[in-house]
């Protein structure tokens, strides 16, 4: 039964907000006999209200990347189980340490959190140098090479707009749709680390870690920023786009629209 099914059982649409380590599951969409973050979330709430409950994610996220804001939409049962004021608790009571409520509200019928997304921010975070820390391994990339600051900024610079980004993606089955509309977009220097920031309406699979990988290529100057510029603006594919390492990329938050009265139908 999905999620939208389960409204017939007349209880209330719930949005849950939520972030975690990535690194223990296998991305955040439900896999057979696999870890996953929608997986966990799923079982609490089945031991919460004894019944399979469907949660609708505003988001995925891939195998060891991770999320500082995101949310998924809901229904749960008025008659059995705890009530929406003591659900954050309530969950983070049954899930694992590397996923947190940390915040839930009674939304409106039909808000449904992937539809209400409005923006979408991503930082992706990479340290240079020789060797990697081995305490950072699981929140940020390591890069063997000290990156070309200027060559970095003017290919970011070029990621403002509307654009096409189909060559800086993982193409779906019958995909034909690859605009996205990027408010903005930087880096940011603290010595040998660096992070990139972008927001947009939407993200295609595997985009921001493709972005990164060619930023990586031109910041070492294998990769020419005309060339990237061709395949945002003319659609030219580039010679080479690797995937970026997961662990550097966090979904940083997901800008909800306004539902109405928050102070009242939101709890912690």
């Amino acid at each position: 039964m999905d999620a939208d099914s389960q409204s017939a059982w007349g209880g209330l649409n719930i949005l849950i907000e939520y972030g975690y380590d990535g690194t223990g599951f296998f991305g955040s969409q439900i896999q057979p006999d696999k870890p996953t973050v929608s997986g966990a979330i799923e079982d609490a709430l089945t031991v919460l209200y004894g019944r399979r409950i469907r949660i609708n994610p505003a988001s995925r996220t891939d195998r060891g990347v991770h999320a500082r804001h995101t949310g998924a939409t809901l229904t749960i049962p008025e008659s059995c189980g705890p009530p929406a004021t003591d659900l954050a608790k309530a969950l983070n009571a049954h899930l694992p340490a590397n996923i947190r409520i940390q915040r839930v509200s009674v939304v409106p019928d039909g808000y449904r959190a992937r539809f209400e997304a409005l923006a979408k921010e991503y930082r992706y975070r990479w340290r240079e140098g020789k060797l990697p820390d081995i305490f950072e391994t699981r929140y940020r990339a390591f890069v063997p090479a000290r990156l070309d600051r200027n060559r970095v900024r003017d290919a970011i610079e070029l990621l403002a707009g509307r654009h096409s980004f189909e060559h800086f993606c993982r193409r779906r089955a019958g995909q034909m749709d690859f605009l996205c509309s990027i408010s903005g977009a930087r880096v940011l220097w603290r010595g040998t680390i660096g992070e990139f920031r972008i927001t947009g309406d939407r993200f295609l699979h595997q985009m921001v870690r493709r972005i990164v990988a060619a930023i990586f290529e031109i910041g070492q100057g294998r990769l020419d920023t005309g060339d990237f510029s061709k395949a945002l603006f003319e659609g030219k594919p580039l010679k080479r786009v690797d995937v970026a390492p997961a662990e550097g990329l966090v979904l940083w938050k997901v800008y909800f629209r306004e539902f109405g009265d928050e102070s009242n139908n939101a709890f912690y």
